[in-house]
């Protein structure tokens, strides 16, 4: 090799070969910190595409678990009022105040559990619903039957016999029905008293009474050789 050429006699040329290696040096720290920087633009990407496909799962599984709360309190609360009203109004009169407070205590006592639940939790709600709506039905119906007309009577219409009601109507769950009266049967006595003696107007005035009290009566039933029978009824709300 010349010497001209050899950077070992000519300082020119090793300080042309020095600045060429720190070049090259400072290039592929360059490209060194490129790729990093990528790498981390790849990853702060894909965290948060991972942050939003999270938060999307976890928006959908509250809007999937409030859907499922709300049908179990709906459900919870139109159950509690459709089974209370059904019970209180298959109660007797005399025994529909016990059945008012029956309620109202359960529904107390279904409060109070939801007190002990979980914050929040569906079971908590469904507790909270259903004792609160036991207790209102239950206050609501003594609050009805409180402001109501006390006087009550058996659950029959009539049309005029010759010396008797003849029954043309008789209400579904009232105490005639119960009793088993049906449409063709007479009321041939009141209190003890013959209808044909009282009177229409007098009979069936007689016929309605407070709730809750005894209504003595003589049916006739025409279509069984005028077999004739006595009962007691109670009178109910109409």
């Amino acid at each position: 090799m010349p010497t001209h050429l050899d950077p070992a006699t000519n300082p020119a040329l090793a300080h042309v070969f020095e600045r060429l290696a720190q070049a090259r040096e400072r290039a592929e720290l360059d490209a060194q910190q490129a790729r990093f920087d990528l790498e981390r633009a790849r990853q702060q990407h894909e965290h948060e595409r991972q942050l939003a496909a999270r938060g999307a799962a976890e928006r959908a599984l509250a809007k999937q678990e409030a859907h499922q709360t709300t049908v179990a309190v709906g459900g919870t609360a139109l159950t509690a009022a459709l089974a209370g009203t059904a019970a209180l109004a298959l109660q007797q009169p005399e025994s529909r105040r016990t059945a008012q407070a029956v309620m109202s205590i359960g529904g107390g006592a279904l409060t109070a559990a939801a007190a002990l639940a979980e914050e929040g939790s569906t079971a908590r709600k469904v507790l909270m619903t259903a004792g609160l709506v036991t207790a209102g039905v239950a206050a609501f119906d003594y609050l009805r039957q409180m402001f109501s007309d006390s006087r009550g009577g058996i659950g029959v219409g009539f049309h005029d016999g010759q010396d008797a009601l003849v029954i043309k109507l008789v209400r579904p769950l009232s105490a005639a029905a119960v009793a088993g009266l049906i449409v063709g049967d007479e009321l041939i006595e009141v209190d003890g008293l013959p209808v044909a003696q009282l009177g229409r107007s007098e009979a069936i005035r007689r016929l309605r009474g407070p709730i809750g009290s005894p209504i003595a009566l003589a049916v006739r039933r025409p279509t069984t050789s005028d077999f004739e029978w006595k009962l007691t009824l109670i009178r109910t709300p109409l």
